[in-house]
């Protein structure tokens, strides 16, 4: 039987394990991990459909949070609703907040240099700095000089005569 076709609290018992005081969603899960689930063909996040049945409607401004920040989980006593701006509080008032090494933007000079140095700008360490991407780009953009460009068309044997189309 297609799992459109099944009741849909048939599907939520297939579904989870009990992982401390967890509802954990073991189905489908979307990129951010939180669990999903098919409702009338469309994908729709689990906390979302779970905090609706119970609690009414959610506000369109507000998100669905967790007081476990366990993105599978779907218990809910575990849910709450909030705007964007109480949940990145909640986030900085539990230490969830990256700073300092674990900021994605944050990177200390030296260890810049220190890449720069053993990479080309595609990421290809230096044992094989000879990078196609790097090659490509600067031919594109007109940066690797004529006389390199006239030696490889004369290495390929690709004469052009005047008024051949290329």
């Amino acid at each position: 039987m297609a799992a459109h076709k099944i009741p849909i609290g048939a599907r939520l018992l297939s579904y989870w394990k009990i992982r401390g005081s967890c509802w954990v969603w073991t189905g489908a899960r979307d990129k951010d991990g939180y669990g999903v689930i098919k409702i009338a063909g469309k994908s729709v996040r689990l906390t979302r459909f779970i905090f609706k049945e119970i609690n009414g409607r959610i506000p369109k401004d507000h998100d669905i949070c967790h007081k476990c920040d366990n993105p599978p989980c779907f218990r809910p006593s575990h849910l709450f609703n909030a705007t964007n701006a109480e949940n990145q509080k909640d986030k900085v008032a539990k230490g969830r907040q990256a700073k300092g090494d674990r900021h994605g933007r944050r990177t200390h000079p030296e260890s810049i240099r220190t890449w720069r140095k053993t990479h080309c700008p595609h990421g290809v360490p230096a044992p094989a700095l000879d990078c196609d991407l790097c090659e490509t780009a600067r031919i594109k953009k007109r940066e690797v000089h004529s006389a390199w460009r006239k030696r490889q068309v004369h290495a390929s044997g690709f004469q052009r005569t005047k008024g051949s189309v290329s």
